[in-house]
């Protein structure tokens, strides 16, 4: 395949978001055995046009409940590595934080724009990348639920509210809205969990490297910080600190090691994954970000190293980052 071929197909296979979206609504049209075609993505590509009418012709017939409805089904999904990385968030900074670094490595034209007006209260507007055309109502309406139910998945309770104050969701539940209802920026006020949804693992000193290596792994798409990571290993920051000192390593090298070794291994067996999603998936904040950190460790880019290390190719094994 010539590099100008190479890049097409990666492009065609960049846009994971929306593929995602499809097979969401998919399955949102088959729970409420609503008989429309969902026509399948060629890779990770969906037209804008298909996704578009699909949804306008859901809302025209069916409503805005309907809508909804779809959003509900977030947490029927199978978990397949991005559902999996979004489904995997803890409370509401968390989920909007995973979306942001998704629609920055996804090709989508349209993006959620985040205002944090209080500590448990969000605006959340859906607009235009760019000066192209803006998202179509339906759009607006599938987007907006869909974030709202994926914060209460992350463990947080939610009211979602229109800018004058009428409530469209709580206690987990739609709210009978007019069926003009339009949908460009919401409110969202959470309630934090009383419980915390991660759990402290106790570990030995010796084994404090291999454990911590382990919490990134499994979760390699979140935010860590040094302080989350020692509460979850029970011990104090500075603990933590001393123990990575004296293995001649630190807590931004471990994370950034871990990240790297995953998308190794992603690039060498997942031919089908594209670069940017596996950026993503491992927690980089975009695509420049990934290929530079990647470059630096490796001495190739990630393009560069899928091409010469891919299970099946006959060049020499990979190199470990």
């Amino acid at each position: 395949m010539t590099p100008e071929a190479t890049r097409l197909e990666e492009l065609n296979r960049s846009d994971f978001a929306s593929a995602a979206i499809m097979r969401l609504i998919a399955l949102g049209l088959r729970s409420q055995e609503i008989s429309i075609a969902v026509p399948k993505a060629q890779g990770a590509h969906v037209p804008r046009a298909q996704k578009h009418d699909l949804l306008e012709r859901v809302l025209a017939e069916h409503g805005v409940q309907a809508i909804f409805r779809i959003a509900d089904c977030a947490s029927l999904m199978p978990l397949e590595p991005v559902v999996r990385a979004l489904r995997q968030a803890i409370g509401a900074q968390d989920l909007l934080d995973r979306w942001s670094r998704l629609e920055r490595f996804s090709h989508g034209r349209h993006v959620v724009s985040q205002f944090a007006l209080q500590p448990s209260l969000y605006r959340l507007e859906h607009h235009a990348r760019a000066d192209g055309p803006g998202p179509s109502r339906a759009e607006s309406l599938l987007i907006l639920a869909l974030l709202a139910v994926l914060i209460e998945l992350s463990g947080e309770d939610l009211v979602l509210m229109k800018e004058d104050g009428t409530v469209i969701r709580s206690e987990q539940k739609w709210h009978a809205v007019d069926r003009d209802l339009v949908l460009k920026s919401v409110l969202v006020e959470v309630k934090p969990a009383t419980v915390s949804l991660d759990k402290p693992l106790v570990c030995t000193s010796e084994r404090v490297l291999e454990n911590l290596r382990r919490l990134v792994a499994d979760d390699p798409c979140r935010r860590w910080s040094i302080n989350r990571l020692a509460d979850l290993l029970a011990t104090s920051r500075r603990t933590l600190q001393r123990r990575l000192e004296e293995r001649q390593t630190s807590f931004s090298n471990v994370v950034l090691d871990v990240r790297l070794e995953l998308a190794a291994e992603q690039l060498c067996n997942e031919r089908q994954t594209s670069l940017a999603q596996i950026g993503f998936l491992n927690g980089f904040s975009d695509q420049p970000h990934f290929t530079r950190l990647f470059s630096q460790k490796v001495g190739m880019t990630p393009g560069i190293y899928r091409d010469q290390f891919r299970s099946g190719n006959d060049a020499a094994g990979p190199r470990t980052p």
